[in-house]
């Protein structure tokens, strides 16, 4: 019995361990949260049976809870709030508060089942919030753990109702043996009597009681986690095991983009997004964010005339954004952005079509598509069209820029003259927009440094990199590409957003992270109404590396998540809706399955009863009868 006892508490603390596990993993508690409850768990599980608060106290102590929460939610004494899931994380750490409280009162039966529902709704709220597959893993050892803890509740309980089965009264005692050394014979009264407590102690009822609630288990698990999954959307707001709150930064793709602020950034390992594609993109494929065409010698912006236009569904759930071109090459995307404080809609450059969870989206006057967004995870679909004229046609490109092209021809009123000079004498021995751009791409690249440190600076950096320092990250290569073009008179503009990425052999998919914020360049040529990316930043050189072997365990572990994120985190209301689609085809094609044989039976019938009442003669209808009794 004792032995019993201490199993079951440890699978209970187990229990509890894992229902604070998976709250944290689904980023409900932060990591102190975290620590000091397991270290109070710990203290209750070593001081259990003998240091204990009494019923009274815990209950004064829970009901003291509630409100203190409530207070510090409502006064804003501690920040709860995360984006999009300030009540989970609140109801997370008020969850874990009361499951502590309780561990540490002396426990009756009723006050387990307490705590095992506890723990289940734990479960239940991080299914909520989850966003890494780490849940999954967390909610299998759950059910282990709780089966082994129900199962022993039982039979504890049990065997607290039978003590009798459980120790031999002295009438019970096997008889003592004979001088002749064979036991005597026990009595009648005796073996009745042992009868008697077998048939009181029997394990059927136990095995029975264990079935009946491990099944009542199982379908309330059913009935409330298909809900929860189907109808409740996720917050995607959590990280596993990091503090509440996502890729928070804006700089590379936002409005504005200050001169130096990516380099900020692009030691950030953190994950931005994932993307698959149906075929392979092209090497120099990036992931475009905003465009910017304004500079000010210290920050480029957007023009006024850069208007919204909005772009609603159209047929199939997509949205069109633009149009193929005539030698159309497109790119299908499957993008999973993790939760950035954004608008922007990443997508290779030429979007032309967008499908996702979102009925409308906007496009600017300079071609950056944005949507109202809350900052969860998401997941969509882009179109791209990745066609690029050859090169011989962009040589041959001379045409005149439309008139509305002279904010892509802005210069800052302080332009060092030096610039204008550098770039002239760069380009003197070219004679067309497409390799006067190839000449100042490949100068910067093979005269400068490529540096994260901010060493450029005064009234006009752009000039003291040039000039000065001669090294810089990609903003600065950018800025001055795009400035040196300008003086030459050839359209362009900064374009920000990503780098391709490392790809994954197993998922497939490209991992982009922080590190790869990037800003390039965009030329326009007139005749193919194209914007075509130059880069001048040269190759940043990599340090360290994984192994192999980590590199394969990495690159499973991330497809793994990916799953997790497609069919789980980010199912929201638009997949939600595909089922609902699918699951009405799937009815009515049942439907018209079932009036298609409900006739052909019905055809049969009538024939058959038509052919045995003689409607088709005589022989006819003995054939049929012969066959009818042949049947029976």
């Amino acid at each position: 019995m004792i032995q019993l006892e201490r199993t079951f508490k440890i699978f209970a603390y187990l229990l509890a361990v894992l229902g604070l596990s998976v709250l944290w993993a689904a980023g409900g508690l932060a990591n102190l949260s975290f620590a000091a409850a397991l270290a109070l768990v710990g203290g209750a599980f070593a001081f259990e049976g003998r240091f204990q608060l009494s019923e009274r106290v815990a209950t004064a102590l829970i009901v003291l809870t509630i409100p203190v929460f409530y207070g510090l939610l409502r006064f804003g004494l501690v920040g709860f709030s995360t984006r999009g899931g300030g009540l989970s994380y609140l109801l997370s750490h008020l969850v874990a508060t009361l499951l502590v409280i309780k561990l540490f009162q002396k426990k009756s039966d009723r006050d387990w089942v307490f705590i095992f529902l506890i723990t289940f709704f734990q479960l239940l709220l991080a299914a909520g919030i989850s966003v890494n597959a780490t849940y999954l893993v967390l909610l299998t050892l759950y059910s282990i753990v709780f089966a082994g803890a129900m199962i022993t509740f039982e039979i504890r309980k049990s065997a607290r109702l039978h003590p009798a089965a459980n120790s031999i009264t002295p009438q019970e005692q096997p008889a003592k043996p004979s001088k002749e050394g064979r036991p005597e014979k026990a009595s009648k009264e005796t073996t009745a009597r042992r009868q008697n407590v077998n048939q009181q102690f029997t394990p059927i009822p136990n095995l029975s009681r264990i079935i009946i609630v491990a099944s009542f288990l199982g379908l309330l698990i059913i009935v409330l986690a298909i809900p929860l999954f189907f109808l409740i959307p996720r917050t995607g707001a959590a990280t596993s095991g990091t503090e509440p709150g996502g890729v928070s930064t804006r700089t590379g793709f936002a409005d504005t983009v200050r001169l130096g602020g990516i380099g900020r950034i692009i030691t950030n390992d953190e994950l931005v997004m994932r993307v698959e594609t149906d075929t392979l993109p092209p090497e120099n494929v990036k992931w475009l964010g905003q465009v910017l065409d304004t500079f000010n010698g210290e920050v480029w912006s957007k023009s006024t005339g850069a208007e919204r236009e909005a772009k609603t569904r159209g047929d199939r759930d997509i949205i069109q954004v633009d149009y193929p071109a005539f030698n159309s090459r497109p790119l299908l995307q499957t993008i999973y952005l993790e939760p950035l404080d954004t608008s922007v809609l990443f997508a290779a450059n030429r979007a032309i079509g967008l499908q996702g969870p979102f009925n409308v989206v906007f496009k600017d006057g300079l071609g950056n598509i944005s949507f109202a967004r809350s900052g969860d995870r998401m997941i969509y679909r882009v179109l791209s069209d990745v066609y690029q004229p050859p090169v011989e046609v962009l040589r041959a490109d001379n045409s005149r820029y439309p008139r509305d092209f002279d904010n892509y021809l802005q210069l800052p009123e302080t332009l060092d003259w030096r610039l204008y000079n550098l770039a002239s004498d760069i380009t003197k021995p070219y004679q067309n927009r497409f390799d006067k751009a190839r000449a100042i791409e490949q100068y910067l690249r093979a005269n400068y440094g490529y540096s994260l440190e901010m060493k450029a600076s005064g009234t006009d950096p752009v000039s003291d990199f040039l000039f000065n320092v001669r090294e810089g990250h990609c903003e600065y290569f950018a800025s001055a590409m795009v400035l040196m073009l300008r003086s030459q008179g050839i359209a362009s503009r900064l374009a920000t957003g990503f780098q391709r990425g490392e790809y994954n052999t197993a998922s497939g998919a490209f991992i982009v992270r922080q590190k790869n914020a990037h800003a390039w360049v965009e030329v326009y040529f007139p005749a193919s109404r194209q914007w075509i990316s130059f880069d001048p930043t040269p190759a940043a050189s990599e340090q360290g590396g994984e192994t192999a072997f980590s590199k394969i365990i990495s690159d499973y572990f991330d497809m793994a998540e990916m799953l997790w994120i497609q069919y789980f985190v980010a199912f929201d209301n638009y997949q939600q809706r595909m089922i609902a689609v699918s699951f009405r085809k799937i009815v009515r094609e049942g439907e018209s399955w079932i009036s298609q044989g409900r006739i052909a039976l019905e055809e049969k019938l009538t024939a058959w009863w038509l052919s045995l009442r003689g409607d088709f003669g005589t022989r006819a209808q003995m054939k049929i009868g012969f066959y009818s009794l042949g049947g029976l």
